[in-house]
């Protein structure tokens, strides 16, 4: 092949060169351009894990917000926790719905956003119905069922110390007593309780030698209280039976958060590894591919030096031995078809012509 190509003109065999590193340069930028693909696809995939799990620690955050809340509400009964609670639910929604567009529709994730987003807005109704039963049974003590209740007993209070009977001042302590175990403790015996002190209320009061107005508006009040008693049951067992909801949802959801949270942590971990190895490979390749172009350019290069130094330094050698009279010399590359085979041609004819005429010179 190396004898086949040293036919070549010398300006195709230096332009072989220069073609094959016009043509390396192209493969050098075919592959940095597959690379770049390939990193830029991972760098968008890492970008888009890095969101997901950055919406998913936003949505965790904000529901350890709605129980701070929630708790603060349930304690302290101030508007602007359940208004704080209303507003930091909002932002959790809007985050789940930033979630689910940034996994995308098909997303490993849907499932458990789904469940998420269900479960913020049973969690939202539950904390309103706790809300509304809250402010029924009274936000503070003057207030609501709780307010009525006292104005109720105040009532009966004025009604019976108007009468110095202690007896009926005893049982009204007890009922009292008996609501304040209740509202403690939500045990059921404290209503047994306070219904049986409300019969020996009646059968005490029955028996006072009160007027009868007098006794009218006392039993009024007692009914309005026994009422007022029995709405603050309901409304309580409602407040309850919406934070046991609030609580269920919690329990539910947490283990839920925990293991998005723990599996998009790995997979924006992985993607940015991906994104990091594609980067790392890419270069790679330029680097191995720029070391196998100069590696062809040099054995190249070597190849045609070697050969065309060959031929000249034979050309040379031969003109030598011309110079000093020897015409015997034999003149290599006389069969090339390229300059130098022409230069060797023109020696041989050179050679020739001093042949002939030393012959001629030896006749005469």
């Amino acid at each position: 092949m190396a004898l086949s190509f040293s036919n070549f003109s010398l300006r195709v065999q230096i332009g072989s060169i220069v073609g094959l590193a016009v043509a390396s340069l192209g493969v050098i930028g075919a592959i940095y351009f597959a690379g770049k693909i390939e990193r830029d696809h991972r760098i968008a995939e890492a970008e888009v894990a890095a969101a997901v799990a950055a919406r998913s620690t936003e949505v965790e955050i904000g529901f350890l917000q709605l129980r701070r809340a929630e708790k603060n509400f349930l304690m302290r009964a101030d508007p602007a926790y359940a208004r704080e609670h209303e507003a930091v639910r909002k932002r959790v929604e809007e985050t789940l719905v930033r979630l689910r567009e940034a996994s995308g529709a098909g997303s490993a994730h849907a499932r458990e956003i789904e469940k998420i987003t269900t479960g913020v807005a049973d969690y939202g109704g539950a904390f309103g119905r706790g809300g509304e039963a809250r402010t029924r049974l009274g936000r503070a003590p003057d207030q609501g069922l709780e307010g009525e209740l006292r104005k109720n007993v105040h009532a009966i209070e004025s009604g019976v110390n108007a009468f110095a009977d202690p007896s009926l001042k005893l049982i009204l302590l007890q009922m009292r007593r008996h609501e304040k175990d209740y509202m403690l403790r939500r045990d059921d015996r404290y209503v047994a309780d306070i219904e049986k002190r409300f019969g020996e209320f009646r059968a005490e009061l029955a028996m006072t030698p009160l007027s009868p107005a007098s006794a009218r508006e006392i039993e009024q009040a007692l009914d309005a209280y026994r009422t007022g008693f029995l709405r603050w049951i309901e409304g309580s067992g409602a407040a309850a039976a919406a934070e046991k909801t609030m609580l269920t949802v919690h329990r539910g959801l947490e283990p839920v958060l925990d293991e998005m949270q723990k599996v998009v942590a790995e997979e924006a971990a992985a993607a940015k590894a991906a994104a990091t190895a594609a980067s790392e490979t890419a270069e790679s390749r330029i680097l191995w591919a720029f070391g196998l172009v100069s590696l062809l350019l040099t054995v190249m290069s070597g190849i045609i030096a070697h050969l065309v130094s060959r031929q000249i330094g034979g050309m040379t050698d031969a003109m030598t031995h011309l110079a000093g009279g020897d015409l015997e010399v034999e003149v290599p590359g006389g069969d090339k078809t390229n300059e130098l085979g022409r230069m060797a041609r023109a020696v041989a004819v050179f050679r020739d012509n001093a042949r002939e005429r030393r012959r001629l010179e030896s006749i005469q």
